[in-house]
């Protein structure tokens, strides 16, 4: 019985042998939480890339109808603006012709008042006899 047996865990041959044994469940156990750690950020992963991927083709199936009624409306809104700028020019031609009509009625009433004036004064000459 000369020298002791020597395992890789080291210690005393009993001891050794039970302390061994429980390294190894303990790395395994960890390895195990590790392994399915690592697992199951994959599958969120690979969960969320599909998804990416499902969002994706359907972006791209269906941008093409909502592209044409893009441009639909943008060309009925063109239409539409041209007319309002048709219409702000004509506002703005009758504007310019109300400007002319009031100058004028304005020019009328100071006439009208100053022939008035005279018959006035004769109106009150003759209310006063």
């Amino acid at each position: 019985m000369g020298t002791p047996t020597t395992t890789p865990c080291g210690g005393a041959p009993a001891a050794r042998d039970t302390l061994c044994a429980m390294s190894t469940l303990a790395l395994l156990i960890v390895l195990a939480v590790c392994v399915l750690a690592v697992l199951g950020a994959l599958a969120y992963f690979g969960l969320r890339a599909y998804r990416l991927v499902r969002t994706g083709t359907r972006v791209a199936r269906d941008s093409g109808a909502q592209a044409t009624q893009i441009t639909d409306k943008a060309a009925v809104a063109q239409a539409k603006a041209a007319a309002l700028a048709d219409s702000g020019a004509l506002l703005g031609e009758d504007a310019a012709r109300l400007q002319t009509t009031l100058a004028r009625l304005t020019i009328l009433t100071s006439a009208l008042a100053e022939a008035r004036a005279p018959w006035r004064g004769l109106a009150r000459f003759l209310r006063q006899k």
